[in-house]
């Protein structure tokens, strides 16, 4: 239920709500937001560290324990939040933000923190098995805002929209969630500690490190480009609109390989002592990934003017080139669902934080060298040039690992 409700939920709000923001704010203002969003995304780690998914686990396995961790976690995240609006600020000032970055970012740091703050209190409820519950929270912001905002855009007012506003009706979706979780979370507390549990910190920390490396390391390679485009460029807020125009489909694409990690990560686990089984298994998903994403990353090079033409107003043979050229690296993408969930389910984390780690500094390198000459183009090839790298090396440890074994 969960993965339908949000597999119905999503394109509605990339492209019935997002899209057309960005078709009537126009290209340069929607880039400045996607430009700020990215930047406030790729800090998100800071407010989480992974506490969730292991506060999900601990509650699923012990439910006594939620009265016990509540304060202490909720204490834990409020920190968090001060040291992530820091790093916003630090941020901010470093990249030099004018007073409309600067009011974009208020917002969209606020979104990002309630976010945190949401994951938390629906990861009680999906240790308490409240699925549901949690099946309801996890759409309930999307539904909110595709209300406020489609109620906005497709209204008398839709015209005269101003990305501030789009913002801040997401800030009031997401403060509608939060205490609507908060509230459902309350109502399973008997005896709530709100004491602070210095034991707790340092089991959550030696636990969640290495995921929360992991998930900063892929947050840079994956957003850092926008971030980029806005710096480096004259004029950065055309070219980073520009470039979310092309990844708005690629976004949605991403969708296909998320939800199949999330139903192979169970079996590639479940299967990971057997060898000839394994193998068989992740022949059969990677020929297929490939084979399916290719299809469809030649279907889109071939029509690129015409899908960039239909989904936007002021699109140019220029959108439909830097749209076309990124999408090549759905193919890449779609073989480390696979390969990357594998080693996941094998454990082996060291491994998935190197590699991530030199795909980072292969993204930036091209980025920074790419970037200057071709602007948004230059980031889309910079994303295939760095995925594809990230993939090959994923697949040629396993392919070591299966000769050694």
């Amino acid at each position: 239920m969960l993965l339908t409700v949000n597999v119905l939920i999503k394109p509605i709000w990339i492209f019935g709500i997002d899209r057309q923001v960005q078709n009537n704010v126009g290209t340069a203002q929607y880039g400045i937001y996607f430009a700020t969003f990215n930047f406030t995304v790729l800090l998100y780690i800071l407010l989480d560290m992974g506490i969730s998914s292991y506060n999900a686990r601990r509650i699923a396995r012990q439910p006594d324990l939620l009265d016990h961790s509540w304060g202490s976690i909720l204490g834990i995240k409020t920190s968090l939040s001060l040291v992530y609006i820091g790093a916003c600020v630090l941020g901010a000032w470093w990249l030099q933000y004018d007073t409309l970055q600067q009011q974009l970012l208020i917002y969209l740091g606020a979104n990002q923190i309630l976010i945190g703050y949401i994951a938390y209190f629906r990861s009680n409820l999906q240790g308490l098995h409240q699925f549901r519950t949690d099946t309801f929270l996890s759409v309930l912001d999307r539904l909110l805002a595709i209300v406020f905002c489609g109620a906005l855009l497709y209204g008398s007012l839709g015209e005269h929209l101003r990305i501030i506003e789009y913002a801040q009706y997401q800030t009031l979706s997401y403060t509608l969630s939060a205490i609507l979780a908060f509230y459902l979370v309350q109502r399973q507390l008997k005896k709530p500690n709100y004491r602070f549990d210095a034991q707790l910190l340092r089991s959550i920390v030696r636990q969640t490190l290495p995921f929360a490396l992991m998930v900063l390391l892929m947050s840079i390679y994956t957003r850092i480009d926008a971030i980029l485009l806005s710096a480096l460029l004259p004029d950065g807020d055309l070219q980073s609109g520009v470039y979310a125009s092309a990844y708005r489909l690629l976004d949605a694409l991403n969708m296909i390989g998320s939800l199949a990690a999330t139903q192979l990560l169970p079996i590639f686990t479940r299967r990971h002592q057997q060898t000839t089984q394994l193998h068989r298994l992740f022949g059969v998903c990677i020929a297929a990934a490939f084979i399916g994403s290719t299809i469809i990353a030649v279907v889109c090079w071939i029509e690129r003017q015409s899908i960039m033409s239909y989904l936007y107003h002021a699109a140019s043979p220029y959108y439909a080139d830097v749209f076309g050229g990124l999408m090549w690296s759905f193919i890449p993408i779609s073989l480390i669902y696979v390969v990357g969930t594998l080693w996941t389910a094998i454990g082996n984390m060291r491994l998935i934080n190197w590699v991530v780690g030199f795909g980072v500094v292969v993204n930036v390198a091209l980025n920074l060298i790419l970037i200057p000459p071709y602007k948004a183009l230059g980031a889309a090839w910079a994303s295939v040039g760095a995925q594809s790298f990230i993939a090959i090396a994923f697949i040629s440890a396993y392919c070591l690992r299966k000769t050694k074994i």
